[in-house]
C-alpha cells in the first residue's frame, strides 16, 4: 500500500514538473513575442542576417493608404483621372505616396515584386506624369482634356479586368488582360473625346500597367477600329475659314458699285 502511494506521489510531482515547465516555456514564448512587436507590429527576425523584416501590420498600414483613394488594381490608378477635381486628387496621392515611402523606407526588406511596392510605383507614376508634370498647352499633354476625361467615370470602370488578374503566373494571360485593359480604354475615350486624347489615355495606361504587372507584356501597336465622333468638324471650320475673305471681296465690290 506504501509502495503505491509513493508511485501515486511521484507521479503527481511529474505532472506538476511538467505542468510548471510548460507554463513557463509559454509564459517565455509570449515575452519574446511581445519584445519583438514594434509599431503595433509583429516582426520577425532574419536568421541569416538578424535583421527587422516586414509583418502583415506593415502591409496592412499599405493597404489602408492605398484604400484612402480606393485603389486595388492598376486600373484603379488609371481611374483618378476621372475624379473630380484633379488638384485635390493629386494632393491625396501626394500624401498617400509619402506616408507609404516612410514605411518602405523603414523596411527595405520589402521585395521589388511584392504587390504592394508595385502598387505604388504605378502610383507614383501617375503622380510624376499627371501631378507633377508642368502645364504644357500642348494638345499632347492628357491633362488638356480633363473636362472631357472626367466624363468617363462610369466607362472606364467597364474596362477594369477580373480581380487579382495582374498577379497570375501565366504570363499569356496576364498580358492578354492587359491589352484588353487598354484598348478597352482607347475605345471608350475615343467614342467621347476623340481619337487623339484616347491614344494619349491608352499611352498613359499601358505605363500604369507595365509598372504593376510583373510579367514583360508586349503591347499591340495596332489600335482598335474608332469612328472619329467628330469627323467633319475640323473640315466645316476650315470651309467656312475660306468662305471669309469671298464673302468680304463680294461686298467691296457691291460697296463701289
Amino acid at each position: 500500500m506504501r509502495l503505491i502511494t509513493t508511485i501515486l506521489s511521484l507521479l503527481i510531482i511529474v505532472l506538476l514538473l511538467l505542468l510548471v515547465t510548460s507554463n513557463f516555456n509559454y509564459l517565455r514564448n509570449w515575452i519574446k513575442t511581445a519584445l519583438m512587436r514594434s509599431d503595433n507590429c509583429i516582426v520577425k527576425k532574419s536568421i541569416k542576417d538578424n535583421n527587422r523584416i516586414p509583418g502583415h501590420c506593415d502591409e496592412n498600414k499599405i493597404l489602408q493608404q492605398f484604400a484612402r483613394l480606393y485603389i486595388t488594381s492598376p486600373e484603379r490608378i488609371v481611374h483618378l483621372l476621372t475624379e473630380r477635381p484633379l488638384f485635390n486628387t493629386c494632393n491625396q496621392v501626394s500624401d498617400v505616396l509619402t506616408k507609404i515611402n516612410k514605411i518602405l523606407t523603414r523596411h527595405q526588406a520589402f521585395s521589388v515584386d511584392n504587390l504592394y511596392v508595385k502598387l505604388y510605383n504605378g502610383l507614383k507614376h501617375f503622380d510624376d506624369n499627371i501631378c507633377q508634370r508642368s502645364f504644357s498647352a500642348e494638345d499632347k499633354d492628357l491633362t488638356n482634356y480633363q473636362d472631357c476625361i472626367q466624363e468617363l467615370h462610369e466607362d472606364l470602370i467597364e474596362c477594369e479586368g477580373p480581380p487579382d488578374w495582374f498577379e497570375k503566373t501565366n504570363e499569356a494571360v496576364v498580358c492578354q488582360y492587359l491589352n484588353d485593359i487598354v484598348n478597352c480604354h482607347y475605345i471608350k475615350t475615343a467614342m467621347l473625346c476623340g481619337l487623339k486624347p484616347a491614344l494619349l489615355l491608352r499611352t498613359f495606361s499601358i505605363g500604369i500597367m507595365q509598372e504593376v504587372v510583373t510579367s514583360k507584356c508586349k503591347v499591340s501597336k495596332s489600335l482598335p477600329h474608332v469612328d472619329d465622333p467628330m469627323p467633319g468638324g475640323t473640315i466645316m471650320f476650315e470651309s467656312y475659314s475660306l468662305l471669309y475673305p469671298c464673302a468680304f471681296c463680294v461686298l467691296l465690290l457691291l460697296f463701289l458699285l
